[in-house]
């Protein structure tokens, strides 16, 4: 298998008509080629653990989940270029379901921790791949910008050297620029 093939990153396929009525308890722990995979697809330095846990329960028609994605991630700083460990913790709670989402429908937000989507996802051919789950909640959970603790970013313009548009305003100017 090679990083430019179709397959997920990280997989662990749940048949709808497998999870009992009282509900499913599911929780994935990515192994070092996975987290490997992972890390170099989001362009991390490393991603040492990836832990999921999966709450399910509905019928086969209509299925509820809640998930909790725990990482600990090593990024690389945008100010410093230093690297740098973090720790994400991304819930959400999401419905599938056979019947055709409607079209339109709004996010909605609320204040227990949860992402919640009210259009439901679709169920394709009785699964859902858990583990594609857990790499997409730990992708939009990443900062796209990530700046180690305590590192700030503070323009100076040196003295010493004039910036460049210095120099495009003296020759707009007629100025030669040269000392004399």
């Amino acid at each position: 298998m090679t990083d430019q093939d179709p397959a997920p990153f990280l997989s662990h396929v749940v048949r709808i008509s497998d999870v009992p009525r009282a509900g499913l308890r599911v929780t994935i722990e990515a192994d070092e080629t996975a987290r490997a995979r992972i890390a170099r697809a989001y362009d991390l330095v490393a991603l040492p653990r990836l832990v999921a846990t999966f709450t399910l329960a509905g019928n086969a028609r209509r299925l509820k989940l809640k998930g909790d994605v725990k990482a600990e991630v090593r990024q690389t700083c945008v100010v410093s270029l230093e690297a740098f460990d973090s720790q994400i913790h991304e819930r959400f709670e999401l419905t599938f379901s056979e019947d055709v989402p409607e079209e339109g429908a709004a996010m909605q937000n609320e204040d227990d921790g949860f992402s919640r989507r009210e259009d439901p996802e679709p169920i394709v051919n009785d699964r859902i791949d858990l583990g594609v789950l857990t790499a997409e909640y730990l992708a939009l959970a990443l900062d796209p910008w990530p700046r180690k603790p305590g590192v700030s970013f503070a323009w100076t313009e040196d003295a010493g050297e004039p910036s460049p548009f210095a120099a495009l305003k003296r020759l707009r100017n007629g100025e030669s620029g040269e000392d004399s």
